[in-house]
């Protein structure tokens, strides 16, 4: 191939290069070359870019012109490979894999530079445990949906500092939406490793954590739950590339669960999660995005990070200063009213029971804290429960009311006034509230109005408290009482167990719903004397029940797939959920049971309820349904059991 066919290839291959000017010297070809080759290296990509070795110019400039030749043609051949390569990894992307979008950044944003990375390993991503995590910060975006499908949905960004395991400074620096996630810009979370302190931003109250709010940004959490990314990606992973993110080079990883997909790209040398694209917000703190939705960080840094302190507390009521007391004091709103007993012998000893109430169901229920235990019974629920007093549990059980100090500060004391038989002191409050916020703290707001406070002039201990909508008032306080035998020794109640919902040989209720596809499924038609009268098998259940629902799921399609084709038997599902979410479970788990979707879309609601509302039975759940519509048996979770199926048998033999 002589140097003039070299030269239109090169043109060919590169459009760079202008046909008309395709006749080159070997020198113009190399400087040419040189010129792609450096504007390559300023692209950003996620694939590496083949560069040159630095003696080529010295090869082509003083050989002689045969060498010249030889080094051209290899310039020209790793020119042509890199624009392939180039076409391949960051030009054009193939089609059948996914691509990450990226949303426009507020104006904290700081763009990554141009940055060349290595090639992807497809070793899987082994990632430093969570409590070796370096500390770091940045600033992490959330998006609920895909920026690029038109609607965001909502969105925020938080400037995070991280010392350590439940130790942090996040501050809500922009939120948008109708639904807020972290209490709007200015809102402060502070971990000081063992409580989360939120000021949001007028008040300051712990909130005593079992886990990391922010475990999302770790590929390994630990023991610290879902998501654990490194349990999902365990199940299934497929490494897709490495890209840069912020700045920093990192694994572009896909993993799924049972029911869920995630994009994640994490940081090689720390671990962390610089990016994910998938659902989040699954019963945590964690900020809320949808299945499409993004979480990015579009700064980060790994530096020392002062360990954060949560704020010193204002100084608040001290239950140890009251004496032992026994008082009995009425509640009363404009609807309900309730005489409560309270036993007290300190701080970690008092029990408070419901002697009468407006709603007789009430009346019984008690609290106890003793022996380190925070104790109980609410006959209203028929609810029992003990468990371990752990530190700011912040229980306010011991002391009815705002403490005097604080009300003397922001009130004006009236006369005084007798309650309870006692002297009392009385105070008149104008516009001013006070809240409990893991403190009690006063507020400033002219449309609170008047409220009125007495305190036992003795022990302050308050004793009354008037305002618009409810008051309450001690009818007897003894100090220093006579304490009855085992008050403050926890028995729980025998309460009897009433069935709820639908049971066998209840009459099931006429029901109607819409079918993922199109149609309606209707109760009617299946009893009676209705040509499709049949036996009725419904299972109830949820996309966002987990791994409980979507076993038992596959269980049902089996049963369907056994009994289905019987004159005699109609199996349908009912999903708690929209049509589009039902219709994502249904195709990953390969369902073809007719199913019922009864979301909270209005145009597809079940009429006139769905079973779950209607029957009042658990989910997951299966109902039978006789042709005469009554019910055989009802199977709860987990449903699916050979006694189901021995029912299937004898209903398909006809017996």
């Amino acid at each position: 191939m002589t140097s003039s066919n070299l030269e239109e290839l090169l043109a060919r291959e590169n459009p760079v290069l202008d046909p008309e000017d395709a006749r080159l010297s070997g020198e113009d070809v190399e400087a040419r070359c040189a010129a792609i080759l450096e504007g390559r290296r300023a692209m950003p990509t996620t694939m590496p870019v083949r560069e040159r070795p630095s003696d080529a110019r010295l090869l082509t400039t003083r050989l002689r012109p045969a060498l010249a030749f030889a080094a051209g043609l290899i310039l020209i051949l790793a020119a042509v490979g890199s624009v392939a390569l180039w076409a391949r990894g960051g030009g054009i992307e193939p089609a059948d894999e996914p691509t990450a979008t990226t949303q426009a950044l507020p104006s904290t944003t700081v763009l990554p530079e141009a940055t060349t990375v290595p090639l992807a390993s497809d070793e899987p991503i082994t990632a430093p445990a969570y409590g070796e995590m370096p500390s770091f910060s940045g600033v992490v975006q959330y998006s609920e949906h895909d920026p690029e499908s038109g609607d965001p949905g909502w969105q925020a960004t938080v400037e995070l500092a991280y010392a350590g395991p439940l130790q942090y400074e996040a501050t809500v620096i922009e939120e948008s939406g109708e639904r807020l996630a972290l209490a709007g810009p200015g809102t402060v979370f502070f971990g000081d490793g063992a409580a989360l302190w939120i000021n949001e931003p007028d008040d300051l109250g712990p909130w005593k954590l079992g886990f990391e709010p922010f475990r999302h940004l770790f590929f390994d959490v630990g023991e610290q739950g879902y998501p654990a990314w490194d349990e999902i990606c365990a199940e299934s992973q497929t490494v897709l590339g490495v890209e840069v993110v912020a700045g920093r080079t990192t694994t572009h990883v896909t993993c799924s669960s049972t029911l869920e997909d995630y994009e994640l790209w994490v940081d090689e040398e720390s671990g962390l999660v610089l990016r994910m694209i998938g659902p989040l917000g699954v019963g945590d703190f964690s900020p809320i995005v949808d299945r499409d939705g993004i979480v990015e960080f579009i700064e980060i840094r790994f530096e020392p990070v002062t360990t954060p302190s949560a704020p010193v507390l204002p100084s608040g009521d001290d239950a140890s200063a009251f004496p032992p007391y026994h008082m009995v004091r009425t509640v009363a709103s404009e609807l309900t009213w309730e005489t409560l007993e309270t036993w007290y012998l300190g701080d970690g000893t008092v029990r408070e029971t419901y002697i009468d109430a407006s709603e007789p169901a009430m009346i019984g229920s008690f609290t106890l804290i003793a022996d380190d235990l925070w104790s109980g019974c609410t006959t209203f629920e028929g609810q029992c429960h003990s468990m371990p007093i752990e530190p700011d549990d912040g229980l306010q059980l011991s002391i009815p009311e705002t403490p005097l100090e604080l009300v003397a500060e922001h009130c004006t004391e009236a006369d005084g006034d007798t309650v309870a038989g006692r002297p009392a002191r009385h105070f008149m409050c104008d516009g001013v509230y006070f809240v409990y916020q893991g403190y009690w703290q006063a507020g400033e707001d002219p449309a609170t109005g008047v409220s009125e406070h007495w305190y036992d002039t003795e022990t302050e201990l308050g004793v009354k408290y008037v305002q618009s909508t409810w008051s309450w008032e001690a009818t007897l306080l003894d100090i220093n009482p006579v304490f009855p035998v085992e008050i403050f020794e926890y028995v729980p109640m025998e309460f009897h167990e009433e069935e709820q919902g639908i049971r066998s040989g209840d009459l099931a209720p006429l029901w109607s719903g819409p079918l993922v596809g199109g149609g309606m499924f209707e109760m009617a038609d299946h009893r009676g004397e209705q040509p499709d009268a049949d036996f009725v098998v419904l299972y109830d259940w949820f996309p966002g029940c987990g791994d409980v629902c979507s076993e038992n799921l596959v269980e049902f399609q089996r049963l369907y797939d056994t009994y289905g084709t019987s004159d005699n038997l109609a199996f349908v599902t009912v999903s708690e959920d929209t049509e589009s979410e039902t219709n994502r479970v249904l195709d990953r788990l390969n369902i073809d049971v007719p199913t019922v979707h009864c979301g909270w879309d209005p145009d597809a609601v079940c009429l006139p309820d769905s079973p779950w509302m209607l029957w009042s039975n658990a989910v997951p759940s299966v109902t039978v349904v006789d042709p005469d519509g009554e019910v055989v048996d009802v199977f709860m979770q987990p449903p699916i059991d050979d006694e189901l199926r021995d029912l299937l048998e004898s209903i398909t033999a006809g017996s």
